[in-house]
């Protein structure tokens, strides 16, 4: 299914857009905890957020367009306990500005969200054809809830999200051509997937 963050409404769009400008998103003042992994505070709301541009080619319009491909990690607390969701996004922006989105004319995600205690949870999306013209195609992989403070002892706090290898935007070439491009070959950066790297979740 395709979905969009909502939770954090405009700011979280303003975040993202930045985001994308740079590659990553950190908590500003980011600690670490064993083996040197990030700790992500849900009650502070902290994300990571990480982006790869998978190659170029043209939209329906013929505007040169880039396929770009993000791993998060949202975190979130409340009364009852804290919690951290994987998500995989996709999408197309003419030429490098993250504000001018326009239609991909494939997208195939394949998504997971691991931790080190039980694997990865997988979820996949797929769309052809006019896919999110104002928005990115961002599919959530799975939602793990905590209660114990001892964050950075447990396993199952220990995370990441992945684009899997087979994860693809297409664009067209410039003689109007299906132009595939996807992770396994374009966006790696862990063997064939494209990883955030671990993370802890912590309150």
């Amino acid at each position: 299914m395709t979905r969009t963050l909502t939770k954090r409404g405009l700011i979280a769009a303003v975040v993202m857009a930045v985001a994308a400008l740079f590659g990553s998103v950190l908590p500003a003042s980011a600690a670490t905890g064993p083996y040197g992994f990030t700790i992500l505070h849900a009650d502070a709301g902290n994300i990571a957020h990480h982006c790869e541009q998978l190659g170029q080619g043209y939209d329906q319009y013929h505007n040169l367009t880039d396929a770009i491909v993000c791993v998060d990690i949202d975190t979130s607390g409340g009364e009852t306990g804290y919690r951290a969701t994987g998500a995989v996004e996709a999408y197309c922006e003419i030429n490098g500005n993250a504000a001018d989105l326009t239609p991909c004319p494939m997208v195939a995600i394949d998504g997971s969200f691991a931790n080190a205690s039980s694997g990865a949870a997988h979820a996949t999306f797929n769309c052809e054809f006019n896919c999110s013209s104002s928005t990115r195609n961002i599919l959530y992989t799975e939602t793990i809830s905590y209660t114990s403070a001892s964050c950075t002892s447990s396993a199952v706090n220990q995370v990441w999200s992945q684009a899997m290898g087979d994860t693809e935007i297409a664009l067209y070439s410039g003689m109007g051509d299906w132009l595939p491009r996807s992770v396994g070959s374009n966006g790696s950066n862990d063997g064939t997937t494209y990883s955030s790297g671990h993370y802890w979740i912590c309150p």
